[in-house]
């Protein structure tokens, strides 16, 4: 029996009119459910066919949203929206021979649909030629997802939001976009982002190439701009993304987590395949709803242990992976790497074969450059005789367990333990590696160069002078610096007498000042030197118009300095971070001590840059001393791009060699 309609209410919208509906035992009452109840409109074709009398002041995929789910829709079309507890958003790259899957997937989360305290939005584009189901449309489109009765089918019955067109969903604007949408028009306590579509991990070389390909496009997004994307919400909006779960093959690694680690606080994902099935998001959404106080760290457990029901119950599939981490505990990890490579790197002489084991006996992840980071630590530890390599490997695997929230790998994957690392052989490695920011923070890919015999760090001075067809040595001048908006002051020439000990190691070299303008922008500091050219640089930024621009001006060098009123210390660029061990304080600086820098790096113009400077001028005198006579005679063993050395007189008032006065290196990277 059909009870008469008290009609929709919705206040100021003006709308106040009899709709042909049908009564299931749920009502509306003033445009909103009662607690516990939801109506679901059972004539859609009404609502999308245009056959249903509407108001000019509600359009009709408002009213569809508005009907179809409405409490959570219904105030947030037309008015305030109401603040949920979770907004779950799914990108849904299913251009591509996915797209049937897709369709599936979106009618799985129609089992459950949104409720008051879960919103499920998806934005999905399909292609043309795999399915044709639903009409066969192949644009872009965002719905707004709702309990189907009928439970999982193959119809989407959602409210269909907004056509979007062909839209680009490897471009990151296109997710910036919908991320900005989905928080602004679904505003929640907490928000779920997840990737949907074919991946690779961190690659962007066929087999692999990252995540969400769009073939209409002949796109996919980079792991360098799912940060870039990350990064913009971030910065036009008050909230973040909660947790970042990617329904995608091979993700699940450091150099991927790691990259998108400052902007999230949960990180899901596979280091392995994921099958054509994905995620189970009925089962996933089911727990949601019915536990929607649940923190983003729980939510992350949730959908590992619905991945792992699954895969082990519903649809056994024995080389399935998947983890959970938190996103300060990826920082965690790549810092432990870091120590890792960089005791790999000082035993690599002695142990390379030991090292080569450990890899080869670790465990594989789909392809054979992609290793299990926690299996290769385990191996490193139990087969490299180097108690340094030893110690560093306990506290890696110490990292990941830690950071670790959940984790399941099956019976074909038996050494898996949730996150891979990128260690190809020679012949694999694709240079771009070194643009991410685990290479910038750690020193994994310099390990890499020299597990291959290149030369890294301070060695790669050999190649260089051997390559570049010119090096400038610029020394900074001890008058007539021009007066304007740079800081370097006149130096003393004291500054630049040391440069006879670096000066020579190059077969073309030129002697110059940073006040010739051929050379250096007078105006900016900018270097004009060609690219592929050499600068050696001496003097720090107060006396140098090069070594500020590079620190100060153009923010290039690895680690800078920084000061108080008490002293003087180093910051490591990409953290933001005092340097351990590098304070020093200016009574200190008078009392016979200094502290110095020699760095190498390549700058934004494709030149080689070594800077060697001192915070007084004995310690600029030093560094010279200690390049020449410690480093320079040892320079293919020096693996680290940049290296700072404390120094101490012995008493005489002089600046001796190291072995007279004391030379300590007190960090390196």
């Amino acid at each position: 029996m059909e009870p008469e309609s008290p009609g929709i209410g919705l206040g100021a919208s003006g709308l106040n009119r009899e709709l042909d509906w049908r009564f299931w035992g749920e009502y509306f009452w003033n445009g909103r459910t009662r607690p516990g109840e939801a109506l679901y409109w059972s004539k859609v074709a009404y609502i999308e066919g245009g056959s249903c009398d509407l108001s000019s002041e509600m359009d009709r995929k408002d009213l569809l949203a508005y009907v179809l789910i409405g409490d959570p829709a219904a105030t947030y079309r037309r008015g305030a929206p109401l603040h949920a507890k979770w907004t779950f958003m799914v990108y849904l790259a299913a251009d591509n021979n996915l797209e049937e899957l897709g369709i599936i997937d979106i009618n799985e989360m129609e089992a459950i649909g949104s409720t008051q305290d879960v919103n499920v939005v998806v934005q999905v584009d399909r292609a043309p030629g795999y399915d044709t189901s639903n009409g066969d449309w192949t644009t872009t489109r965002r719905y707004y997802i709702v309990k189907d009765s009928n439970g999982t089918d193959t119809q989407i019955v959602s409210a269909l939001i907004e056509d979007l067109g062909e839209v680009n969903m490897g471009d990151p604007q296109a997710l910036a976009d919908f991320l900005l949408w989905a928080m602004q028009e679904y505003p929640a306590d907490h928000y779920c982002l997840v990737l949907w579509g074919h991946g690779g991990g961190w690659r962007h070389r066929r087999p692999t190439r990252d995540v969400c390909y769009d073939d209409t496009d002949v796109d996919y997004l980079s792991t360098l701009e799912l940060e870039q994307a990350l990064a913009q919400v971030y910065q036009q909006t008050t909230g973040r993304v909660d947790v970042i779960a990617m329904d995608a093959c091979l993700m699940g690694m450091i150099e991927v987590g790691y990259q998108l680690s400052s902007y999230i606080q949960v990180f899901v994902a596979s280091e392995e395949e994921v099958p054509g099935d994905g995620f189970p998001y009925d089962m996933i959404l089911e727990a949601l709803a019915a536990s929607p106080d649940m923190t983003p760290e729980q939510l992350g457990q949730v959908i590992v242990q619905k991945y792992k029901s699954y895969y082990t119950t519903t649809f056994p599939y024995e080389n399935a992976t998947i983890a959970a981490f938190t996103g300060s505990g990826l920082q965690s990890i790549a810092s432990a790497l870091n120590t890792f490579a960089q005791s790999l790197m000082e035993a690599l002489e002695a142990h390379r074969d030991k090292i080569a084991q450990a890899r080869d006996e670790s465990q594989v992840i789909c392809f054979s450059y992609y290793r299990d980071l926690y299996s290769f630590a385990e191996r490193a530890r139990a087969l490299v005789p180097d108690s340094s390599v030893r110690s560093a490997a306990q506290q890696l695997m110490n990292a990941i367990r830690s950071a670790r929230l959940a984790e399941y790998h099956g019976t074909g994957r038996p050494k898996a333990q949730g996150i891979s690392v990128y260690w190809p052989l020679e012949e694999d490695y694709i240079p771009d590696y070194e643009s991410l920011k685990l290479s910038g923070a750690t020193s994994w890919d310099e390990f890499l160069q020299a597990f291959y015999g290149r030369a890294v760090g301070l060695a790669k001075l050999v190649s260089w002078i051997i390559e570049n067809p010119l090096v400038y040595l610029i020394l900074p001048d001890n008058q007539g610096k021009p007066v304007g908006e740079l800081p370097p002051i006149n130096a003393s020439v004291s500054d630049w007498t040391a440069a006879g000990y670096i000066a020579g190691i190059a077969a073309h070299e030129v002697l110059c000042y940073d006040t010739y303008p051929d050379v250096v922008d007078q105006s900016t500091g900018r270097l004009l030197a060609p690219e592929g050219y050499g600068l050696i640089l001496l003097g720090g930024q107060i006396v140098s118009i090069p070594v500020w621009y590079y620190e100060v001006a153009a923010g290039e060098t690895p680690v800078y300095p920084a000061y108080n009123s008490s002293g003087v210390w180093f910051v490591h660029r990409e953290t933001g971070t005092p340097i351990p061990g590098t304070y020093l304080t200016w009574s200190d600086l008078n009392s016979g001590k200094d502290m110095f820098i020699v760095e190498l790096f390549t700058d934004s113009e494709g030149r080689y840059v070594l800077i060697v400077y001192g915070i007084g001028w004995r310690g600029t005198f030093a560094a010279a001393l200690y390049f020449d006579k410690q480093m320079w005679p040892d320079i293919q063993h020096h693996y680290y791009s940049w290296y700072i050395v404390s120094w101490t007189d012995n008493g005489n008032g002089r600046v001796d060699e190291p072995g007279a006065d004391t030379y300590t290196v007190v960090a390196h990277g």
